[in-house]
């Protein structure tokens, strides 16, 4: 019975902003791979993505706002 298990949830881990833009400017770096650069850091490959995706739409909505 799950009452008689204690279940222990993984808490999230939090990455500061610094460590997301390096992360992204590695794995935007022509020869690096996101896999590869989320293999070294430890973080998952998608992670990776969403950062790069997350970063990408906001640069295009300061351009946006500038003209």
């Amino acid at each position: 019975m799950c009452s008689e298990i204690e279940i222990e949830m993984a808490s999230r881990k939090h990455y500061n902003e610094e460590f997301k833009k390096e992360a992204v400017r590695l794995a935007t770096t022509p020869g690096n791979s996101m896999a590869s650069v989320a293999r070294d850091l430890g973080v998952n490959r998608s992670l990776i993505g969403h950062w790069v995706r997350n970063l990408a739409q906001a640069a295009t909505r300061r351009l946006l706002a500038f003209l």
